[in-house]
């Protein structure tokens, strides 16, 4: 608060009283008045950044975005679109046609535990009927 009190004071002197000259002060410190002036180059900074950086940057999460993230995108929507072609050949809506596969598929497991223990028990020796030899 002091030193806001202090600018205050100083400013009114100089600009308002004008017993100090403004020239004689900017003679008196260039370098501070050139970093004062210039808003401590922050403005400067900031567009260097933008520049340098940022566009950059923002190529190389264009190129990202483009060819990885819509890649992904793509592929899950092709494989989704794929699998919605085949199980549309599938799902007929009869529940006729499902009792029917439903009946050869236990059909072919059992044929599989009947005839083909050998090559069930090769894979896991306890999914033989009845869980024993």
């Amino acid at each position: 608060m002091i030193a806001g009190l202090l600018g205050i004071g100083l400013a009114y002197i100089i600009y308002i009283k004008k017993t100090i000259a403004a020239e004689s002060i900017v003679a008196r410190f260039p370098l501070p008045y050139k970093i004062l002036k210039n808003k401590y180059y922050v403005d400067e900074l900031y567009l260097w950044i933008i520049h340098n950086v940022m566009d950059g940057l923002g190529k190389v999460l264009y190129w990202f975005d483009i060819y990885i993230i819509d890649g992904i995108i793509n592929g899950i929507a092709l494989i989704t679109r794929g699998s919605g072609k085949t199980l549309r050949r599938t799902s007929t809506g009869q529940v006729q046609t499902y009792a029917m596969v439903f009946f050869f598929a236990i059909v072919i497991l059992f044929m599989v535990f009947a005839f083909g223990e050998g090559q069930l028990t090769a894979l896991n020796p306890l999914a033989t009927l009845g869980g024993v030899k």
